[in-house]
């Protein structure tokens, strides 16, 4: 009996030690995502990357988040990053910020399961969030809100979510809410507000990083510019309004005919770049052309009249034997857009 109290003194100094290690490890995890998910302003990036984190952090077979894609909307999406968990083509996953378990989350400072969530709600419905079936549920907490939700499927050991598990994730989260926040404005800043697509100052920004690799690895990179025609027509005779959703309706056209890796940007009024790392000169062209094809079949109602536009269109390769500065692509690119619309407008040529 004498030596048990000594022995159980131990064990008990051992697992203190072990336990403060574990907290300390935490902390030096935590720092290190803070950093990594804070340098990340790019959205879809930061998105698949908080994902990746807290999956392997928390061993988990499956990550998802509903998040806001503005900083003034109500309405959270599904990010398209998912994994892990079966989603429907034909359902729309979206959660208001004002939908009653967001509320039941809000009021509790670390996450929930599952079976939590609906013992909370008592037995009503929290669709489509229910319906993903997630191990965990933690919030993106902003500076100035909620942003997002964020969910885990279970973890490859079977375990239980224990109290240390709620609190990182938990922290995971805040640190998660604020990177989203920060992306959300840098987006704000570098996105043209009526089409969606990129601002061109981040377009110069791009050519002339895709330039330098393209100088030290040879890896081709183009330059499309596409210009309504005669828009202006468009809005003399239908209005702004109806000239803004050609606007729109053609970046949106834009948007569904590249590649994540390439770059959409609003150059001016009607006229339109494309930044395309690792395509040559003659695959650009087949896009732009696949482009304006799609530009000029489209048609829309407005007032009860069809309304239809096209698009001409300049293609350029960077040539280091003839471009000095990112500025000349862009010029030679600028001259074949102007050929174009001189051989009688809905064309693409290329520039010599």
């Amino acid at each position: 009996m004498g030596g048990a109290l000594p022995h159980k003194r131990v064990e008990d100094a051992e697992q203190i030690v072990q336990h403060y290690e574990k907290r300390i490890f935490d902390l030096e995890q935590l720092i290190q995502i803070s950093k990594s998910l804070n340098a990340i302003l790019d959205y879809n990036e930061l998105m698949r990357a908080i994902l990746s984190v807290s999956m392997g952090q928390m061993k988990s077979l499956g990550a998802g988040a509903f998040v806001k894609t503005e900083l003034d909307g109500d309405e959270m999406l599904l990010h398209r990053s998912i994994e892990g968990f079966q989603v429907s083509g034909d359902t729309r996953y979206a959660l208001s910020s004002r939908h009653p378990v967001v509320d039941v989350l809000a009021k509790a400072p670390f996450c929930f399961t599952l079976p939590e969530i609906r013992a909370a709600m008592a037995g009503a419905s929290f669709e489509p969030l229910e319906s993903l079936a997630p191990w965990a549920v933690t919030f993106l907490r902003g500076p100035h809100g909620i942003n997002g939700l964020l969910f885990l499927g279970e973890p490859v050991t079977g375990e239980d979510l224990t109290v240390g598990d709620r609190e990182f994730l938990s922290t995971v989260g805040n640190i998660a809410g604020l990177a989203v926040h920060n992306a959300l404005l840098y987006e704000a800043a570098t996105t043209d507000r009526l089409t969606k697509l990129k601002q061109r100052h981040i377009f110069r920004e791009m050519l002339d990083r895709e330039i330098r690799v393209c100088r030290s690895t040879a890896k081709p990179v183009s330059v499309v510019m596409l210009d309504l025609d005669r828009f202006k027509l468009v809005n003399d005779e239908k209005g702004h309004f109806c000239g803004d959703m050609v606007l729109e309706r053609t970046a949106q056209i834009l948007r569904r005919s590249l590649r994540k890796t390439d770059l959409a940007a609003r150059y001016g009024g009607e006229e339109f770049v494309l930044l395309l790392p690792g395509i040559a000169v003659a695959t650009a062209a087949q896009i732009a052309e696949r482009i304006r094809r799609n530009v000029e079949e489209f048609r829309m109602s407005f007032h009860n009249e069809d309304v239809g536009v096209t698009i001409s269109a300049g293609v350029a390769q960077f040539d280091p034997e003839q471009d000095t500065v990112p500025d000349d692509t862009v010029s030679r690119c600028d001259a074949a857009l102007y050929r174009a619309k001189a051989a009688g407008r809905n064309t693409v040529r290329q520039a010599g």
